[in-house]
């Protein structure tokens, strides 16, 4: 495991062969939760370009919500559809991405590459990808910074080249997909969360937060928890309440993807130098 580097260090100007070269900062998300809702506002983003009301024409007839600087459109449909779960066995969804997390399973990593401000830039490259290896643990329960991991190949990175910084927060919009594989209740599926955004806050200690939001295809999820070990009557609720919750459609122009925000805290990780992604 590689020791912790100096923010100073990782993001100086020039690398000591006299080059503009910047290395890249590469994170670990460290916790994954659900983005909760209340009194109708969230965190995340306008996913689908429109403002929605209960009943419209748009946001398969869901209301957005406002961000809690007052803006509109946001898309986070999860959000609605988290207390009916929480009130079942699949409110062990949550314990069990981050058991995932802490057991290496989903190592969700982030590389900035060309950033060489956490507070104002104008152009840098991010770059999602899966990370392979067992974490350390520390004593506050999550992943310890400062620790080199290998990069997935089974998995292709997923880029946006545009991103920028304003105030210390990067925003990046445009990933293609963030898979995020689940094992719950002997059933396995892939959260596919699709076309997401990603706004990264850069803090000056090292501990990073933030969110990404996207929509993911239901039907995929609703099989693998159709196949598990759980209840009938979660079997028999959950058809219904996936169908009627989706706000955002899918390919085939239905109503088939659902709207979610995933909050993240992330620390400073390494990759190992001999692998490609």
């Amino acid at each position: 495991m590689r020791p912790m580097l100096p923010l100073v260090v990782l993001l100086a100007g020039c690398v000591a062969d006299g080059s503009d070269a910047v290395p890249p900062l590469d994170t670990v998300m460290t916790q994954l939760s659900f983005a909760r809702a209340e009194d109708g506002v969230s965190r995340g983003f306008d996913l689908d370009g429109f403002e929605s009301e209960a009943g419209g024409n748009t946001g398969c007839g869901h209301d957005d919500y406002l961000t809690p600087d007052g803006s509109g459109g946001v898309d986070n449909q999860i959000a609605r559809l988290l207390p009916i779960l929480d009130d079942t066995e699949a409110r062990a969804l949550e314990p069990t991405i981050q058991t995932a997390v802490n057991d290496g399973e989903i190592l969700l990593m982030v590389e900035f590459r060309g950033l060489d401000d956490l507070v104002n830039d104008d152009e840098v490259e991010v770059v999602f990808l899966r990370g392979g290896g067992r974490p350390s643990i520390g004593n506050d329960g999550f992943i310890e910074p400062g620790q080199t991991f290998d990069k997935r190949t089974d998995t292709p990175p997923v880029v946006v080249l545009d991103a920028t910084v304003v105030d210390g927060v990067l925003t990046a919009r445009g990933f293609e997909s963030i898979d995020i594989p689940i094992d719950i209740f002997s059933a396995e599926f892939t959260l596919s969360v699709q076309q997401a955004s990603l706004r990264f806050e850069f803090g000056d200690n090292g501990e990073w937060g933030g969110f990404f939001a996207g929509a993911f295809p239901y039907q995929p999820v609703l099989d693998g928890l159709l196949d598990a070990a759980i209840d009938q009557g979660l079997k028999d609720l959950l058809p219904g309440v996936f169908e009627g919750f989706s706000d955002i459609d899918g390919p085939n122009g239905f109503c088939s993807s659902m709207s979610v925000t995933l909050d993240f805290q992330a620390r400073a990780a390494f990759f190992f130098e001999d692998d490609s992604a």
